[in-house]
């Protein structure tokens, strides 16, 4: 009878804790609390002015300037109560003071921080959901000058100007601790603002291959350093804060008057530093690629500093054979399809394979220039019949393959371009331009493609830098030499 009577009470507490309605959950209210922080600006911080000297900036601040504010303690920054985007402290004229050098951050804030929801099992209870933080006075917070709204730094959308260097030059205070008021936040102490890169200035000389001062249209600017220090993006809110590259490029960049300005910093953690490499690679609208390397400070490039000077742009290499100019006579073409200053930085690079020794549009010629093997086809002292210099020229192609033009055995047509930049049917012995005779060996006899009857094919001898056209018989054993159209 007992446990009758228990089990009909226990099945009664089960029927109505099922009907029994769950209390609603009450949200709280977002806080509203009114700001008041005092501010200062670092030297060198956003705002930047240039002096007229070169050689100076100063800082201010400025009507416009956003500032994000951050509870590092609770995770959260002061957010919109509709929509809870990032909501700066948009400056002011009549907050700046002193001429720009300290302002007072005064509006109505609301912070949020982002909880995910619990997870049960592979399900989570809820999908997450912005909720409002409780401060306590002993929370520390931050603020962030210039950031983008997620908060975050980014260096890599500069275009090169002043403007744009200011615009790039941010700065955090941190450590902050806040007066809780009645609805109200206010700074203990005058809030500091810290730099988190520097600003350069450099003077870019351009040199062509041949060493000539030249004033390019440059189309792409690249920043790198050799260790990876480099830092493309700043997050800091988060553990990893810093974002470090190698390398970021900036198209069609804002040179004037010879002179670039970015805003940079860089990571060196385990001190890095030490045998880095800053570089800048500039490439231009015809693809001749110059460069800049500069050994990294001992200690790294310290931030909130203004780093001043020239940059020799050495010419490196073209990466366009199409655009050859005559400034590119002389110069060599590697297996990439690249064009560099010499065999050393071409084999740097890649595989030396020819040297330009003719620069121009020629029908049934070639379509910008005319190169020459570095050797003979299959080396030195090695003779062939004409037909077989012929033939062996495929083969000779398959293992020298270069993209943006053929090779070929040259007829006398190419030859003539090749040693005198001209054609003529009756040409007589004429001295042959220095690129070509660098490559050639002296007193030797060199086929062409040309056949004179059935028996003999033209061949060219050149001795002590004079070259002359010979009609020798096909089976004659003498030079092969390939030459490269592009």
């Amino acid at each position: 009878m007992r446990r009758s009577v228990i089990f009909i009470a226990w099945a009664a507490l089960v029927i109505c804790a099922c009907n029994r309605e769950e209390a609603p959950v009450q949200k709280v209210a977002p806080a509203v609390y009114h700001l008041n922080i005092q501010a200062s600006m670092d030297p060198q911080t956003k705002g930047v002015t240039f002096g007229g000297d070169g050689m100076s900036v100063s800082s201010r601040f400025q009507e416009g300037d956003k500032i994000y504010l951050y509870n590092k303690t609770k995770d959260a920054l002061a957010r919109s109560t509709q929509d809870h985007s990032a909501t700066p402290i948009v400056l002011t004229s009549s907050m700046i003071q002193d001429e720009g050098l300290s302002c007072t951050l005064a509006g109505e804030v609301s912070f949020f921080r982002w909880n995910p929801g619990e997870s049960k099992g592979k399900e989570k209870s809820n999908s997450g959901e912005w909720v409002p933080v409780t401060h306590k006075s002993s929370d520390e917070y931050e603020l962030y000058y210039q950031s983008n709204n997620s908060p975050a730094f980014y260096y890599r959308d500069q275009d090169g100007s002043q403007a744009s260097a200011g615009q790039h030059d941010f700065a955090v205070a941190t450590g902050i601790q806040m007066n809780l008021g009645s609805g109200s936040l206010s700074a203990q102490n005058k809030v500091s603002f810290k730099n988190l890169q520097s600003i350069f200035r450099q003077g870019l000389i351009f040199k062509n291959s041949k060493g000539e001062t030249v004033t390019p249209t440059i189309t792409k600017l690249s920043v790198s350093c050799s260790k990876g220090t480099l830092v493309e993006g700043i997050h800091p809110t988060e553990v990893n804060m810093y974002s470090a590259v190698y390398a970021f490029d900036i198209n069609n960049p804002a040179i004037v008057d010879g002179s670039i300005y970015l805003s940079l910093t860089f990571c060196y953690p385990n001190d890095e530093s030490k045998n880095d490499t800053f570089t800048l690679t500039a490439t231009d609208d015809k693809g001749n690629v110059y460069t800049c390397e500069k050994n990294v400070p001992a200690g790294g490039f310290q931030n909130g500093k203004y780093y001043y000077g020239n940059c020799e742009m050495t010419w490196r290499e073209k990466n366009n054979l199409a655009a050859v100019e005559a400034s590119d006579l002389g110069s060599i073409i590697a297996s990439n399809g690249k064009i560099y200053a010499d065999v050393a930085h071409a084999n740097m690079a890649s595989t030396a394979e020819a040297k330009i020794v003719y620069v121009g549009s020629v029908d049934g010629v070639c379509e910008h220039g005319l190169a020459i093997s570095l050797t003979d086809v299959y080396g030195y002292n090695a003779d062939y019949s004409q037909a077989t210099g012929i033939y062996i020229i495929p083969e000779w192609e398959a293992h020298h393959s270069i993209s943006g033009g053929t090779w070929r055995l040259p007829s006398e047509k190419d030859w003539q371009y090749m040693m005198w930049g001209s054609y003529s049917a009756t040409p007589g012995a004429a001295l042959v331009n220095a690129n070509l005779c660098s490559v050639l060996e002296n007193d030797k006899y060199f086929w062409t493609s040309d056949s004179v009857g059935t028996e003999n094919a033209k061949a060219i001898y050149y001795k002590d830098n004079n070259a002359s056209v010979w009609s020798l018989n096909k089976s004659g054993y003498y030079r092969v030499r390939a030459c490269f159209a592009f």
